[in-house]
This record gives structure tokens, C-alpha cells and sequence, in this order.
């Protein structure tokens, strides 16, 4: 594959390792012989492995149940940020405060009233 360094084509890299590691015989394959798995990706999606390895390693841990929308965000954010349209703190204060509000605002109890 092609070297990555747009988001368009760490989507298509990522894209194409999620639609392969939800094939049934990958599954199969990553039961019965995980290192022989592992070894698979990483020798066909050697560039998404050396430069973006942790996104690699959440496609190859459990691809089926990887959330492509927020990987489609965070690259449109990041496009932005090359564009100079905002600025890498914006950028991750905005990122930031989603993500708070859906994954702790509900499990953090409202200040007392007053």
C-alpha cells in the first residue's frame, strides 16, 4: 500500500482493514492462530501499523466493533487543522468536549443547587 499521509488515505487504509477483519475467515483465523493473524495485517497494512499504531491496533483487536464515524471525525478535524481553518488547541478542546458530554457528562452527578 501506498505511503499515508492524507486523511483520505488513512481512511481508505483503515477502511479496507475493518472490512477485512470482519470476514469471517479472519475471525476464524485470529482464534486459532492469533500471531499468524496479526502477522497478516501487519504485513498488509505495514504503513497504517508503523505510523498510526494505534489505530492499527484498535482495527486488529476487535475491528467489528470499531467506530468508523469518530475515526471519519477526528480525520475532518485534523484537515482542518492542515488547512490553518482552526487551531490544534480549538481542534482539541472541541474533540475533547464531545466526548466528554457523550461518554462522562452521564456519569457525572449535576453540581448541587444553590
Amino acid at each position: 500500500m501506498t505511503e499515508l499521509n492524507t486523511s483520505e488515505k488513512i481512511l481508505l487504509h483503515a477502511e479496507a482493514m475493518f472490512r477485512e477483519s470482519c470476514k469471517e475467515e479472519m475471525k476464524v483465523l485470529k482464534k486459532v492462530d492469533e500471531k499468524k493473524y496479526t502477522e497478516y495485517f501487519i504485513n498488509r497494512y505495514t504503513d497504517l501499523h508503523n505510523n498510526y499504531p494505534a489505530l492499527f491496533n484498535l482495527l486488529i483487536l476487535d475491528g467489528s466493533k470499531f467506530d468508523m464515524t469518530k475515526l471519519k471525525q477526528m480525520l475532518r478535524m485534523k484537515d482542518k487543522v492542515d488547512r490553518q481553518e482552526v487551531s490544534t488547541q480549538a481542534a482539541s478542546e472541541q474533540i475533547g468536549q464531545q466526548y466528554f458530554n457523550e461518554f462522562c457528562r452521564p456519569l457525572v452527578p449535576p453540581p448541587p443547587s444553590t
